[in-house]
């Protein structure tokens, strides 16, 4: 029987009075009642179950339990199966009727909301940085993506000068620098009227003289001419030149400036700082030049003016269906599934949490896990953990972390838990602590402590079931490497290594079961063109005779069916690369591969079942293709 309910009212102020009404609710004599009523789904771009839902009947007085069902509108708004109603592709507000089989007099009609299956959000637009003449003004113009107000709020929230003098921004993102012709920057955000949670954030630089244009993209092997504007006489002329590539030797090979601003692309994808100074003064300003490569890496797929539709800069997890769960690095919550073989971008759920430096890791049952980071501009961390379920793309909490971190590791073990290592603690600074969740049990666990200090490192599945970490952020980036056992839960210290690293480097399994260190942060240089490899059978790491053409840190190294590594992109010295290069281990030797077709650092590389390649989920949103056919056969010559 249906219950009823009761409708209570109080005064707010006194005499103190309440009333009550008992409202009793009686099933009707003869009919049906279907449950939900009204329903909101994502449209059907995704193959688990968050574009459709299931309804339930309840029959009164008939001699039936059986309903006919159908979609009033037709195929166009959707289709059931069964209960289970199943969005069509077109956003909209559909409905559904239910009949009875035994009194086709008795019916009723349900609707059902299908939006959109993006989140919404808002994201600068072109470039982040903007520069500006003392003087004058500037307009920066956010990129709206799935949100239907576009009234912002605008506020200069930072910046060089004294609160009070850092410029103005009006309602319609026009910036006035501070008065007074001052050398600075300031921070300038804009905020969604309709989702707060959503917002864009320009850096502005306010000089006598700024570089022009902010930012230029350049094919390898054309040129550009910079200038500059200046709003008074200048007692020097500016020079032009690099700022995070001063001192390397392989930079001409992506480019080369003139003191007089001529830019000359080189061979590969990069992405460069160009600057303007003033010799004498401490006036610098500074531009993005882009350089975009021709191949064999090619763009097959972009998402150019869609921020929250396939996010940049992510981490995440391979899921059981061969597909990906990214979750955005910084300041959105979206999950977004990508499937590598349809090449389909999907809004899938949010997280709980912001979680800057988190790490998601795929359980045996398929859930994934997703433990710390922080909690975006706040910076304070996330001791919350919780579990994403792609089959129903809802996520539950999953107790608390022994230690609060970021930038951590997170490892599958073979019987089910996940050990956590690392990352940055409540200090910010990397710590030794370890710890295991157990799914079985919902619980973490604390373990005896690493022998160094680690964040951002490398942790790699050994064939006897151990596992070795290299590596990583560490005030001590001479200590040893370590394996940790599961059996034992003990970390046992190995090495030592041939090449100091800090974070950013890899560490690919081979086919005969050592293990390939590449790259990453080395003592007094901004990256590693170094190799060595790690033999489990006798405990010890070897030198590579060859090393990589380039310096390179966060960069991806991934095993082909050859036997071969293809390392690509990186970000060696402050700025992203797209030089591709292969990694004979027969030989030893590294041989380059060409180029991707934008530089990219942190970026996600699955290889597919024909040995192509794809690259995906960094700085710009496209995905990229390199073809099986590059890949020369490997040999011992």
């Amino acid at each position: 029987m249906l219950a009823g309910f009761e409708v209570q009212a109080e005064s707010q102020g006194p005499p103190a009075l309440k009333a009550t009404l008992k409202v009793p609710v009686q099933p009707p004599a003869v009919g049906l009642v279907v449950s939900p009523y009204r329903a909101t789904v994502y449209r059907n771009t995704s193959p688990i179950g968050r574009a459709g839902v299931s309804f339930s009947v309840r029959f009164f007085g008939l001699p039936s339990s059986v309903a006919n069902v159908e979609v009033v509108e037709g195929p166009a708004g959707g289709s059931m199966d069964g209960a289970n109603y199943i969005a069509p592709t077109t956003i909209g507000t559909y409905h559904i009727r239910f009949t009875s089989a035994s009194n086709p007099s008795v019916s009723t009609v349900v609707a059902v909301t299908v939006v959109d299956d993006r989140m919404p959000a808002l994201a600068p637009y072109a470039v982040e940085r903007r520069n500006v003449l003392n003087g004058g003004t500037i307009q920066l113009q956010p990129v709206f993506d799935h949100l239907s107000d576009h009234s912002l709020a605008w506020e200069v929230d930072a910046g060089s000068g004294a609160v009070g003098n850092r410029g103005t921004v009006d309602p319609h993102g026009v910036f006035t620098p501070p008065a007074g012709n001052q050398f600075g920057g300031s921070s300038v955000t804009a905020t969604s009227v309709e989702d707060p949670s959503k917002k864009a954030s320009w850096a502005v630089v306010y000089s006598n003289f700024v570089i022009t244009p902010d930012q230029v993209n350049l094919p390898i092997g054309t040129g550009f001419q910079f200038g500059y504007q200046s709003n008074s006489y200048l007692l020097s002329t500016p020079s032009f030149g690099f700022t995070d590539e001063v001192n390397v030797s392989w930079v001409p090979e992506f480019g080369n400036m003139s003191p007089l601003g001529w830019l000359q692309a080189g061979d590969y994808a990069k992405t460069l700082t160009v600057c303007a100074y003033l010799p004498g003064s401490a006036e610098v300003t500074r531009a993005k030049a882009k350089i975009t490569g021709k191949g064999p890496s090619t763009v097959i797929k972009g998402f150019p003016d869609s921020p929250s539709g396939f996010p940049s800069d992510t981490y995440g997890a391979r899921l059981k269906d061969g597909s990906f769960l990214l979750l955005p690095a910084f300041d959105q919550r979206d999950l977004v599934k990508f499937d590598p073989t349809t090449l389909t971008a999907t809004s899938v759920g949010t997280l709980s949490h912001y979680r800057m430096g988190g790490r998601a890791t795929t359980l045996q049952d398929g859930r994934v896990l997703i433990t710390g980071g922080l909690h975006g501009y706040g910076m304070v961390l996330c001791d919350e953990a919780e579990i994403f379920d792609p089959a129903t793309g809802l996520t539950s909490p999953a107790g608390n972390l022994i230690t609060p971190r970021a930038n951590h590791q997170a490892t599958l073990l073979a019987d089910g838990r996940v050990l956590l290592t690392g990352g940055r603690g409540e200090t910010f600074q990397y710590m030794k602590n370890a710890e295991v969740f157990d799914p079985a049990k919902g619980t973490f666990s604390a373990l005896e402590p690493m022998h160094t200090y680690r964040g951002d490192h490398t942790v790699t599945p050994l064939a006897d079931g151990t596992f070795l970490l290299v590596g990583g952020e560490s005030f001590l980036l001479g200590s040893k490497p370590e394996l940790f056992d599961p059996m034992t839960n003990q970390f046992i210290e190995t090495g030592p290594v041939i090449y100091p690293r800090g974070l950013g480097s890899s560490a690919t399994r081979l086919a005969d079961g050592r293990v390939l260190i590449l790259g990453g942060e080395g003592v007094g240089t901004s990256a590693l063109p170094f190799a060595e490899i790690y033999d489990p059978s006798t405990n010890t790491f070897l030198d590579v005779p060859g090393q990589m053409a380039f310096q390179r840190r966060n960069h991806r190294a991934v095993l082909l069916p050859s036997g071969q590594v293809l390392i690509s992109g990186g970000d060696p010295v402050g700025a992203p690369i797209g030089a591709l290069e292969l990694f004979n281990p027969l030989t030893g030797a590294f041989s380059r591969q060409g180029t991707m077709v934008h530089a990219q650092p942190s970026h996600q590389t699955v290889v597919m079942a024909d040995g192509s390649v794809l690259f995906f989920g960094s700085g710009p949103r496209v995905i990229e293709r390199l073809p099986a056919s590059t890949f020369p056969v490997p040999s011992i010559h």
